[in-house]
């Protein structure tokens, strides 16, 4: 794809996201970037998603193929070799809910990927920002960096029952709580042991 033909594609693409109106934005990367694949990391999207979207519309409705609308980019960075995602969403009822539930499900997903306190998903500030952004990494990878695979267009409005949608977020409350408090639980943890290490070394290096 020649210079012409690839500006053409990312301004196209900014001005498409910029008339989406999408409300979140969020970075999905991996603890070890350079070593998940494509494939591996496109089988992790999608299971993220898919569970996102379960959450929020319910088996039946994704079953018959409804989705939350999205779009979804895949970025190297600047090594060519740190495999990440960037997002940008319309969810279902309240966006800092649902931003919180991104992170935690992301955190949930594998061992593979980033946990909650460093996943980042928020709300738009700047959707022409965040549009171009998005496509930056046309340069690099042309019209591939769109994971096609796992974006969505808007389809009719959808409707799920009130009550089991009430209970699956209830549900799915109780689980972030628990997710964010096994990652504190951990970091305290992995602080103590290096608290423990720096004191074996000052009582060792105190008996020479």
């Amino acid at each position: 794809m020649n210079f012409v033909e690839c500006k053409k594609q990312q301004q196209d693409t900014a001005a498409w996201l910029a008339g989406k109106n999408f409300t979140v934005f969020g970075t999905l990367k991996f603890t070890f970037g350079h070593n998940v694949t494509g494939w591996h990391g496109e089988k992790l999207l999608r299971k993220f998603f898919n569970k996102l979207d379960i959450i929020y519309l319910g088996s039946n409705l994704v079953d018959s193929g409804c989705r939350i609308e999205r779009a979804v980019f895949m970025h190297t960075g600047t090594s060519g070799s740190n495999l990440h995602y960037h997002f940008l969403a319309n969810p279902i009822g309240d966006i800092g809910f649902f931003c919180e539930t991104a992170r935690c499900v992301w955190a949930e997903i594998s061992d593979f990927t980033m946990g909650f306190k460093n996943t980042l998903v928020d709300e738009v500030r700047n959707l022409e920002a965040s549009g171009i952004y998005c496509g930056h990494e046309f340069w690099v990878h042309g019209a591939d960096t769109i994971v096609l695979a796992v974006s969505h267009n808007a389809g009719p409005r959808l409707t799920t029952n009130p009550i089991y949608a009430q209970r699956r977020l209830d549900k799915r409350r109780e689980k972030n709580e628990m997710t964010k408090q096994l990652e504190y639980d951990r970091a305290i943890s992995a602080t103590d042991r290096r608290l423990g290490k720096t004191r074996n070394i000052a009582e060792n290096t105190a008996k020479h």
